[in-house]
C-alpha cells in the first residue's frame, strides 16, 4: 500500500508539472503579438530551479548574440573558483619594501567601487616594487567595435587595473574649472563648440562644449594602459617610490595573498550595474588563479573544458563581459548557468546580486506591476540584440528559471524590452 501511495503522489505530481507546460503554438501565438519582435530571433527557455524539463521552450536550442547576457557565464566561473577574491600577491623584505604582483583585481582607486582597504595596504608603504606579469592580457576583446572605444563601457583590460582605467572628468563646484582625475590626463580634453567622441587611433582626446556643461556631469573616458601608467598613477597616488621588475615573482618566497572581502560590492558591478571592465577582470582573475595566466582566451578555454559535460550547447564565448560580437549562446545553457549559480548562492543571495524588477540595476525602471519584485535577472544590449535572464516569482510563490533572447530586431530598445516584460507577464499567469 506504502510504494502504491508513492506511486499515485509522484504521478500525480508529474501530472500538473506536465499540464503546466505551456506548447511552442501557444508561445508563438504570444509573440506575433509583440509588434517589436517582427522579423527578429526569439529564443525562450523556462524552467523550475533545478528540473532539466522545460516548462516553455521557443527557439530554445538556437544560437543567439546574449550581450552582457555572457556575464552570467563569468559569474559562475568565478562563484566556482573562489570564496574570497585576491586583490594582490605580495611579500615584504626586512627592509620593509613590499614586493607585489598583480592577479587581475579590478577596484584599486575605482571611479564607482573603490577597494579602500587595498589603496590603504599599498599607501603605508614607502617603498614598492611591482614584478610584472609573464603574459600580460590583451588592452581589447576580440569582436569588440572601434567605434565603442571613446566611452566607459569599453575600458581597456589590464593585469592591474588603477582608477578603473578611465578618466574622471568634472566641473569643481568650488573653482569652476574643468578637472581630470587622475591630473596627469587633463589634456586629454579639449573645449571646442562642437562636441564630438571621435576616436582617432592611438588618441583618446576628448572634446567636449563646456557652455553646454550640466554641473553634475562626470565624464568617465577610458585611457590607453600600460604598466608604466599604472606604476606612474600609483606612485602619484602613494606618494611613494614604486619600481617595475620585469623578473618573475620569486616563487622561493613565501608569498601571501591580500584579501579585501569585496565579493558584494564586485559582485553587484557585475550583475546590477553590468560593469565590462569588472567582467573582463574576473575572468582574468581566474585564468591567474587556475593557471597563472592572464590570458582571457586560455580561461574560456579552461573553462570550456572544464564544463564540456555540464551544459547541453556548445558554448560559442569569446569574452567575459559581452561586449564582443563572437559570442553565441542559447537559452538552454543561460537556463542551465542559472541553475547552477541558484545551487551555489541560495534565493536570498540572488535576490540581493541581481537586478530587482523596479528597484536596483538595469531593470530599476522594468517589471513594476506587483507590490514587490518579482523579477531578478540580468539585461543584456547590443545593438538589434536585447537579452534578458534570470528568475521570476510566479502566481503561485514558486520560482522559475527563464531566458528570453532577441536577436537581430529593428525595433527600439525600449519596445523590445517591453515586448520581453509582456512575456514574462504571461508565463506569470500561468505558472
Amino acid at each position: 500500500m506504502k510504494k502504491q501511495g508513492l506511486f499515485l503522489y509522484f504521478f500525480c505530481l508529474s501530472t500538473i508539472l506536465l499540464g503546466q507546460k505551456t506548447s511552442e503554438r501557444k508561445i508563438t501565438r504570444q509573440i506575433d503579438k509583440i509588434e517589436a519582435f517582427q522579423g527578429a530571433h526569439i529564443g525562450i527557455k523556462i524552467a523550475t530551479l533545478s528540473s532539466s524539463k522545460s516548462l516553455a521552450e521557443f527557439n530554445a536550442h538556437h544560437y543567439f548574440t546574449p550581450a552582457s547576457n555572457v556575464k552570467i557565464l563569468t559569474f559562475l566561473a568565478a562563484l566556482q573558483t573562489f570564496d574570497s577574491l585576491p586583490a594582490l600577491l605580495y611579500f615584504k623584505t626586512p627592509s620593509g619594501t613590499l614586493h607585489f604582483t598583480a592577479t587581475g583585481y579590478p577596484l584599486l582607486m575605482h571611479p564607482k567601487y573603490p577597494d579602500h582597504e587595498l589603496f590603504s595596504f599599498l599607501n603605508q608603504h614607502k617603498k614598492l616594487v611591482y614584478h610584472l606579469p609573464q603574459e600580460y592580457p590583451t588592452r581589447l576583446g576580440v569582436g569588440w567595435s572601434w567605434d565603442d572605444q571613446p566611452y566607459y563601457f569599453s575600458a581597456q583590460k589590464s593585469a592591474f587595473p588603477i582608477y578603473g582605467n578611465v578618466i574622471q572628468f568634472y566641473r569643481d563646484t568650488l573653482s569652476k574649472k574643468f578637472v581630470a582625475k587622475p591630473s596627469r590626463f587633463q589634456t586629454h580634453f579639449i573645449p571646442q563648440k562642437r562636441e564630438s567622441s571621435l576616436l582617432k587611433e592611438f588618441s583618446y582626446k576628448s572634446y567636449f562644449n563646456p557652455k553646454k556643461w550640466i554641473p553634475q556631469d562626470t565624464l568617465l573616458k577610458p585611457f590607453q594602459t600600460s604598466s608604466k601608467i599604472f606604476v606612474d598613477l600609483l606612485s602619484e597616488a602613494t606618494q611613494n617610490k614604486v619600481e617595475i621588475d620585469s623578473l618573475p615573482f620569486p616563487k622561493n618566497q613565501i608569498q601571501r595573498v591580500l584579501y579585501t572581502h569585496q565579493e558584494q560590492k564586485l559582485y553587484k558591478a557585475l550583475l546590477q550595474d553590468s560593469d565590462n571592465l569588472i567582467a573582463e577582470s574576473l575572468l582574468l582573475m581566474i585564468g591567474k588563479a587556475q593557471n597563472d595566466s592572464l590570458n582571457t582566451k586560455k580561461t574560456i578555454d579552461y573553462l570550456k573544458t572544464k564544463w564540456q559535460n555540464d551544459f547541453s550547447d556548445p558554448l560559442i564565448w569569446a569574452d567575459g563581459s559581452g561586449v564582443s560580437r563572437y559570442n553565441l549562446l542559447t537559452p538552454t545553457v543561460i537556463v542551465e548557468a542559472l541553475q547552477k549559480i541558484y545551487s551555489i548562492l541560495g534565493w536570498e543571495k540572488i535576490t540581493s546580486l541581481f537586478p530587482a524588477g523596479g528597484i536596483s540595476g538595469t531593470i530599476l525602471n522594468h517589471h513594476k506591476e506587483a507590490s514587490a519584485p518579482y523579477v531578478f535577472a540580468k539585461t543584456g544590449t547590443l545593438k538589434n540584440n536585447i537579452s534578458l535572464s534570470g528568475f521570476f516569482i510566479g502566481k503561485n510563490n514558486r520560482i522559475y528559471v527563464f531566458s528570453i533572447l532577441v536577436s537581430n530586431h529593428t525595433s527600439s530598445n525600449k519596445a523590445v524590452r517591453e515586448g520581453i516584460a509582456s512575456l514574462i507577464r504571461f508565463f506569470r499567469k500561468k505558472y
